[in-house]
């Protein structure tokens, strides 16, 4: 049962959980699936809403499937109509494993490559997600805890408990939001220092206006020189001119 002041998982608002708390979460809550299963009166629907993280870090599930996203993590044969099985449930889990992984549900037209969206995985997840989501029922896990251990051991990391995010308006002790997905602000301005030692020399101005390497031409010998060059040049071609 969801007790006052449990928070569901949802990738839209969280991203992308780590290796660890997925493995943490389809770790904690797979007895209970399992143990609803044996007693005839399996969940139905499991989706990533349907997992309840309470303020003391306890994982369970929520009094009843969602209407929001149930349905794009049901086995086919639930959305066929048949009534739900242990099997069913390890369909739903692992759908939900991967949303939890990636940020995003599955594809509806079949179920992708969780390694395209996260290349860290090791290439073994993709193997335990489509063996538990495989279309007959007879070639899945047989538990849900038998496909959250192998895809613990596919994960290859150490469980990593998961806190809460507290709900706008929540009041009471709510644990610290994690640190992939805490708001993070501005980053500080680093206080100045003044440098120690002797001030440098600035450095003299670059050089500016018409220079030369070895000497400087000053613009009234350019404008002098130039007259010269064409006073030469119209003496020559007078000078070709009386000869013709």
């Amino acid at each position: 049962m969801s007790s006052h002041g449990d928070a569901s998982v949802r990738p839209p608002e969280q991203g992308q959980l780590t290796a660890g708390q997925v493995r943490f979460l389809v770790g904690s809550v797979a007895p209970e699936v399992d143990v609803r299963a044996a007693a005839g009166r399996p969940y139905g629907r499991l989706s990533p809403t349907a997992l309840q993280v309470g303020t003391d870090g306890s994982v369970h599930l929520a009094a009843s499937p969602s209407a929001v996203d149930a349905d794009a993590h049901a086995a086919p044969e639930v959305l066929g109509g048949a009534e739900p099985t242990v099997r069913s449930e390890v369909f739903s889990l692992a759908s939900t494993s991967y949303s939890l992984l990636t940020g995003h549900p599955p594809n509806p037209y079949g179920f992708a490559t969780v390694r395209r969206a996260r290349p860290d995985l090791d290439p073994r997840v993709d193997g335990v997600l489509a063996q538990a989501t495989a279309r007959g029922p007879e070639f899945r896990f047989p538990t849900v805890t038998a496909f959250a251990d192998a895809l613990g051991a596919a994960l290859g990391v150490s469980a990593e408990p998961l806190r809460p995010v507290p709900p706008p308006g929540s009041t009471g002790q709510w644990a610290a939001i994690p640190a992939p997905f805490a708001a993070a602000g501005p980053a500080p301005s680093p206080a100045y220092s003044p440098p120690s030692g002797p001030m440098p020399t600035p450095a003299p101005p670059a050089p500016t206006g018409n220079r030369f390497t070895g000497f400087e031409v000053s613009e009234t010998a350019l404008s002098i020189a130039l007259l010269f060059l064409v006073i030469l040049v119209g003496a020559g071609c007078l000078s070709l001119f009386l000869i013709v």
